[in-house]
């Protein structure tokens, strides 16, 4: 499991899967960002264990997987693991962090329970 595997455990995890005005009027609110965005990670967690809230814009990871040319469902388990990843301390502020952060969504997305 993605957690198991890092050395966490999962406390509670949520996901709530909003509309374009929804997930736009929530990045406005909490980041203070006027346009809708893929994913917001609220991380509640205490030490390894995992307490987070995430809230995905559907319509945006739908766009993004259009204009990435990949599958919908795929797109939408990378945003999931992303979150997940972000509140273990991976970080995507510049472009090699990024990319080491899309290398370890890639591994968790082949990853298969043992």
């Amino acid at each position: 499991m993605l957690s198991q595997e890092r050395g966490y455990q999962v406390s509670r995890a949520e996901y709530n899967f909003l509309n374009q005005q929804e997930i736009h009027e929530l990045n406005r609110e909490l980041l203070d960002h006027d346009y809708p965005t893929d994913i917001i990670t609220l991380d509640s967690s205490r030490a390894r264990r995992l307490r987070v809230e995430i809230f995905i814009g559907v319509p945006v990871v739908k766009e993004n997987s259009l204009d990435l040319g990949i599958d919908f469902s795929l797109e939408l388990a990378r945003v999931m693991v992303h979150g997940l990843l972000h509140c273990m301390g991976w970080d995507d502020t510049n472009e090699d962090l990024k990319a080491q952060m899309r290398a370890e969504e890639d591994k968790c997305l082949i990853s298969r329970p043992k």
